[in-house]
C-alpha cells in the first residue's frame, strides 16, 4: 500500500502535466462583409460614378448629332457616321467603365485587407455566401466608412478614350 500511494501520486500528476501541454485549438476570428452595400455606398463610387458620366457626355452629344441626322435624311454617310459614334461610345466607355472599376475594386480589396489585419480577422467572408451569422460579426459599415476615406484619382492611370483616339487614328491610316 505504501509503494501504491506514491505511485498514484505521480500517476496523477503526469496526467496534470499532460493535460497542461495540450494545446488548444486555434481560434479563427472571421468578419463578414455585404460586397454589394460595401462597394456601392460608398463617396468612392459615387465619384467614379460621376466621373464615368461626365466623360461619356461629349461621346454622348456625338452620337445623339449622328443620329439626328439619320432622322432628318436616312443617307449611307449619315448611317455610317451614325455607327461610327456609336461604336466609338461604345467602346470607349466600355473600356473607360472596366478600367475606373477595376481600380476601385483594387482600393476595395486593400481597405477590406488593411481592416482585416489591423482588426487581427483571420478571414473575411462575403455575406452572400454566409447562411447564418450573429450582427457581431458584420464589418460592412467599418468597411464603408473606410471607403469613403478613399480619393481616388481617375485620371492617374491614362484615359481610355486618349488611347482610343490613338488606336482609331492608326486604324484609319491603315
Amino acid at each position: 500500500m505504501k509503494r501504491f500511494v506514491p505511485a498514484l501520486c505521480a500517476l496523477a500528476l503526469l496526467i496534470s502535466l499532460a493535460a497542461c501541454n495540450q494545446q488548444q485549438a486555434p481560434t479563427q476570428t472571421i468578419g463578414v462583409v455585404d460586397e454589394t452595400v460595401a462597394f456601392q455606398k460608398n463617396s468612392a463610387t459615387t465619384e467614379a460614378m460621376a466621373y464615368l458620366q461626365k466623360k461619356g457626355e461629349a461621346l454622348q452629344a456625338e452620337a445623339q448629332q449622328a443620329y439626328e441626322a439619320v432622322q432628318k435624311e436616312e443617307s449611307e454617310e449619315n448611317v455610317a457616321a451614325y455607327k461610327q459614334a456609336m461604336g466609338k461610345l461604345q467602346q470607349t466607355m466600355g473600356a473607360e467603365q472596366k478600367r475606373i472599376f477595376g481600380m476601385l475594386n483594387d482600393e476595395f480589396v486593400k481597405v477590406l485587407d488593411d481592416y482585416r489585419q489591423e482588426k487581427g480577422l483571420d478571414i473575411i467572408l462575403p455575406k452572400q455566401s454566409t447562411l447564418s451569422f450573429g450582427d457581431a460579426i458584420d464589418v460592412t459599415d467599418e468597411v464603408v466608412e473606410r471607403m469613403n476615406t478613399i480619393k481616388i484619382d481617375f485620371n492617374a492611370k491614362g484615359d481610355i478614350s486618349e488611347n482610343a483616339k490613338s488606336e482609331e487614328s492608326e486604324s484609319a491610316e491603315q
